[in-house]
């Protein structure tokens, strides 16, 4: 049958709630060589060199978003995070789900911290021993802002003392509406926090499995949810973050080193997008971070 037509006849029955096909979202800002007109969505770049700070993990110097003293952009355009860890870096108890593509378990600032990493692509255990492909790796990334241990190699995380919960939705620069509602209903059920930079629509948009998905989470579960705005510099912010209306969402923009929101017309950046932004959106800092990628 036509995976379509069939659903808009499943539809019309009256017992069905919602009946629409497993439709794939194509994501061209993940894969390597597609974009806007054809140009390279990839920005490469090469860390250059960083002092290692006595007593700090040995990137942190580079670490602007958490402490800038000016030498990467303006003064004091950061999180202030060296106060906030005066009062707490997190908690063992507190889970933070990842969900994004696959996450190497075994990154030697994120293998300690790891715990129940899962692939919603196919319903099982995430596979440490599956080798990562050239699509994977924002999801390392993200991880690794997140909480990357203080263990005096790499980087520091912003929660160090909670743990991450790899939840794999995104394969080959793309994912399908099951695997990421699968993911977020996963996670729900044993992480307070659920992380997910990434969007799958234009922002008055809505999908049924995510809509479900996001009410067991932030209704029934009572976790906390944060959303990227998305990447289109002058267009309404994306859902899902857009869906704050109906459901607790931390919405979150980009800014630079200068403390302004990343625009495509940056002359400092080569990465040629501009972040989005709305009047329930918070902003963070988004641009040229040192992580574990």
């Amino acid at each position: 049958h036509d995976a379509l037509a069939l659903s808009n006849r499943l539809n019309s029955i009256e017992p069905v709630q919602y009946s629409h096909p497993n439709f794939i979202v194509v994501d061209p800002g993940r894969l390597p060589g597609y974009g806007p007109s054809g140009t390279p969505a990839v920005c490469e770049r090469c860390a250059g060199s960083v002092a290692p700070a006595a007593g700090q993990e040995p990137l942190f110097s580079g670490e602007w978003h958490l402490k800038n003293a000016g030498g990467m952009g303006k003064a004091f355009a950061d999180i202030n995070a060296l106060k906030a860890w005066s009062i707490s870096k997190g908690s063992s108890t507190v889970v933070i789900a990842v969900l994004d593509d696959r996450i190497d378990l075994g990154q030697e600032d994120l293998a300690g911290q790891i715990v129940d990493p899962w692939d919603a692509t196919t319903g099982e255990i995430m596979n440490s021993g599956t080798p990562l492909s050239e699509f994977d790796g924002h999801g390392t990334a993200a991880a690794g802002l997140a909480a990357a241990a203080t263990n005096g190699i790499g980087i520091a995380g912003v929660a160090a003392k909670c743990k991450i919960m790899p939840i794999r939705t995104h394969y080959d620069g793309a994912t399908d509406i099951l695997s990421i509602a699968e993911g977020i209903k996963h996670a729900a059920v044993s992480a307070q926090v659920l992380s997910m930079s990434w969007t799958l629509a234009d922002g008055s948009s809505s999908i049924d499995e995510i809509e479900d998905a996001l009410s067991f989470a932030a209704d029934d579960k009572g976790r906390v949810l944060v959303f990227a705005a998305g990447n289109n510099q002058g267009f309404a912010v994306s859902y899902p973050a857009s869906a704050v209306s109906r459901f607790p969402i931390i919405a979150v923009s980009a800014t630079d080193q200068w403390d302004n929101l990343k625009a495509i017309s940056d002359p400092k950046d080569p990465c040629k997008w501009g972040t989005q932004f709305g009047s329930y959106t918070i902003s963070a800092p988004g641009v040229d971070l040192y992580t574990t990628d």
